[in-house]
């Protein structure tokens, strides 16, 4: 550990805490973001529209946008972790990082806690493609040309 003065930690501990904020922040502003998208997704391939092909196509880029600020709010996340672990370093802050490697990582259900939503978008993209190739006839000509 570095020796710091009492306004270096001062200020290592201000930006650590701005960094946190954020990141908790932008997990909330996505999850938000992403249920408005997917229901909106929804409600849009699921309506009574005169062109159904147009309900399934907008679906589908809902769902896509959905995923691309979920990729990229991810990767922002991750910088900026890396960044609070290494203040937590300079701060001596080790207990976060031992509780994170010991009870956290690498647990099933926090496998599946972090990847159930590109299931999710999966399963969707699949559906609204499916949903729009159905439209188009052009699964009847898929599965009459594989039988």
């Amino acid at each position: 550990m570095d020796f710091l003065t009492k306004e270096e930690r001062e200020n290592l501990i201000i930006e650590y805490k701005h960094m946190h904020d954020d990141n908790w922040q932008r997990g909330h502003g996505i999850w938000l973001v992403n249920s408005i998208l997917i229901a909106v997704s929804l409600i849009v391939a699921f309506q009574s529209f005169t062109e159904k092909s147009l309900a399934y196509i907008v679906a589908l880029a809902l769902i896509i946008v959905a995923k691309i600020i979920q990729i990229t709010a991810g990767r922002v996340t991750s910088i900026t972790y890396k960044k609070m672990i290494q203040i937590r370093k300079k701060l001596g802050m080790t207990e976060t990082t031992r509780m994170y490697d010991s009870e956290i990582q690498g647990k099933w259900w926090y496998f599946l806690r972090t990847k159930v939503a590109y299931f999710l978008f999966f399963f969707l993209m699949i559906v609204y493609i499916f949903l729009l190739f159905n439209d188009f006839g052009l699964l009847e000509i898929t599965l009459s040309t594989v039988n």
